[in-house]
This record gives C-alpha cells, sequence and structure tokens, in this order.
C-alpha cells in the first residue's frame, strides 16, 4: 500500500466514523469544531441556506475530517480569523471565475487548482458517492482546506517566535 493509498484510507475511515455517529454523536463533534474553531464554522453555519440539508451536513463532516487530517499528521492549527475567510474565499472565488472565463470550468482543473488537490480529491470522492456533487460544494471545499492551511503556517510562525 503506498502513500497516497493511505491517505485516502484515513480520509475514508473519518468519513465513515462521521457516518455512523447519530445526530447527538454528530451533534457533538460539530460542537467541539465550534468551540475549537468559532469564525469558520459560524462560516459554514451561515451557508446553511444555501444547500440543501445533506449538501450542508456533508460540509460540515468535511471540515471536520479536513481537521482531522491535520491533526493526525501532527500539525498544530491556529484559529481561524475571519479576516482570513475573507481572503480566501474571494481569493478562491476570483481563481474560479477566471476559470469559467477561461472555459477550463471541469473537475479535473478545479482539483489541480485547490489548495491541496490530493485531500481535496479525497474529500470530494466521498461526495460523489452520495450523488451531492456540486461546485458550489466543491469552492467550500477547497476554501476550507486553504483555511486549515493558513491556519496551520499561522500557528507555526507563532511556534517559531515563541522557540
Amino acid at each position: 500500500m503506498n502513500n497516497i493509498d493511505i491517505q485516502k484510507g484515513i480520509v475514508d475511515a473519518l468519513f465513515s466514523e462521521l457516518d455512523s455517529l447519530d445526530a447527538p454523536g454528530l451533534g457533538k463533534r460539530i460542537s467541539i469544531m465550534m468551540d475549537e474553531q468559532p469564525h469558520l464554522m459560524g462560516f459554514l453555519f451561515n451557508l446553511d441556506d444555501d444547500f440543501s440539508e445533506d449538501e450542508h451536513t456533508f460540509i460540515l463532516k468535511s471540515a471536520i475530517v479536513i481537521r482531522d487530517v491535520f491533526i493526525s499528521a501532527g500539525i498544530p492549527l491556529d484559529v481561524v480569523e475571519n479576516e482570513s475567510i475573507e481572503q480566501i474565499v474571494e481569493d478562491r472565488v476570483e481563481r474560479y471565475n477566471r476559470l469559467v472565463e477561461e472555459e477550463r470550468n471541469d473537475a479535473e482543473t478545479w482539483e489541480l487548482e485547490a489548495f491541496s488537490p490530493v485531500l481535496y480529491s479525497f474529500v470530494l470522492s466521498q461526495n460523489k458517492e452520495i450523488g451531492l456533487q456540486n461546485q458550489q460544494q466543491s469552492l467550500i471545499v477547497d476554501v476550507i482546506i486553504g483555511l486549515f492551511e493558513e491556519a496551520a503556517a499561522s500557528q507555526q510562525n507563532k511556534n517559531d517566535r515563541n522557540a
């Protein structure tokens, strides 16, 4: 089993764990995430009206899985700030709008343009299995990955300053 297969297995296992939870169990995981990342979760909760219940639940689960991937890799995370959310959302929307203008608006190009193409692909593969794939969700998954990458870099900068 190669490294990519192991990484995919981790993402699959994390989604399976969340999928096996009853409503109170999932609510507890979401609550923990809300305590750790209040700005990110506030942003994601505000998207509730833009997606069906199943789609929105997938987005929330994706955020938990992406966070867990970073943590399981030993990467500490700072709190995602509202300024980061605004900046990364703006950057991603501009990037994807440019791809549309360039007529490169296909799933493969979106994957290549993602913050972390491998993680992006693994997370969205879960979505495809339940038939909820759409571009808005793809954009939000990419934003979440970017936010956690920035949170990791921010925490690393804090650690370096304190060393």
